[in-house]
């Protein structure tokens, strides 16, 4: 598991706009499972999930009883996945090429 900046994180994800949160808030980690998969890890900073875990609960708990009912309500998670997948000759077009230049990047340093 690789550290990696927001920055990184964004030109893998291709954000057209920044993500505030996301960019102060929030850490990110590269896995690399093989060679045609890998993984992004994005873990909310323990202050600012301790901070905001009853205001984002409550309001979570307002929108699900206007909306159909308290059944589907559930904990917001600290850790968010997200599975790259690609073949090993990708292009900087897809997803997984721009994994494997971030990849390399900080794998040689």
């Amino acid at each position: 598991m690789m550290k990696i900046k927001y920055e990184d994180a964004a030109y893998i994800r291709r954000y057209k706009k920044p993500h505030i949160f996301e960019k102060y808030f929030c850490n990110w980690f590269l896995v690399n499972r093989s060679k045609s998969s890998g993984g992004m890890r994005m873990y909310v900073k323990w202050w600012a999930y301790i901070i905001l875990f009853i205001p984002v609960h409550i309001a979570k708990a307002f929108a699900y009883m206007w909306d159909g009912g308290l059944k589907d309500f559930s904990i917001e998670p600290r850790v968010h996945y997200s599975n790259i997948v690609g073949l090993s000759n990708s292009g900087p077009n897809t997803n997984f090429g721009r994994f494997k230049e971030v990849w390399d990047k900080y794998e040689s340093n």
